[in-house]
């Protein structure tokens, strides 16, 4: 028995932004995707065998303000301008089976953090004894240039 019911969808998606501070940007970040009203409950990367993945990119949610909103995070700050930052979530999920998701953040182009994400998952399915073609693995990414104080942001969010 759960005292939280199980989530029947997840929801990845992502958003890059700027803001005064570091602070400024990832709540940016968060109102471009629709949940910046949302009290973010970060929690691990497995997906319930009954969830629907989905992916957005921009304006997502209708949300009450104030909701406890569990999520999977990748997010980075910085105030370096002219810094390339990115955010990614690789997933995999079949129908019927457990689903995971690993997470990257870091000052490094789209391209090279999708392929760390994507290692990493890859080690998460092969510790679990998951057969899995490489060609199940999803990944959503968002990179940005930093101009004053800048947020990458890659959330899953499980409704």
């Amino acid at each position: 028995m759960t005292l939280i019911p199980l989530p029947t969808r997840v929801i990845i998606c992502g958003a890059s932004a700027e803001g005064n501070t570091e602070l400024n940007a990832f709540d940016n970040a968060l109102m471009k995707i629709g949940i910046g009203d949302c009290n973010m409950i970060t929690v691990s990367s497995i997906i319930p065998k009954k969830a629907v993945v989905t992916t957005c990119t921009t304006e997502l949610m209708d949300i009450p303000p104030g909701t406890l909103q569990p999520a999977v995070m990748a997010k980075i700050t910085s105030q370096q301008s002219g810094k390339v930052i990115s955010a990614h979530l690789a997933y995999w999920k079949k129908d019927g089976q457990t689903g995971y998701i690993a997470e990257h953040h870091g000052f490094c182009t789209k391209e090279e953090g999708v392929e760390i994400a994507k290692e990493k998952l890859r080690e998460m399915l092969k510790n679990r004894n998951i057969e899995f073609n490489d060609n199940e693995i999803k990944c959503i990414s968002i990179e940005h240039e930093v101009k004053n104080c800048g947020c990458a942001l890659c959330v899953a969010l499980y409704l």
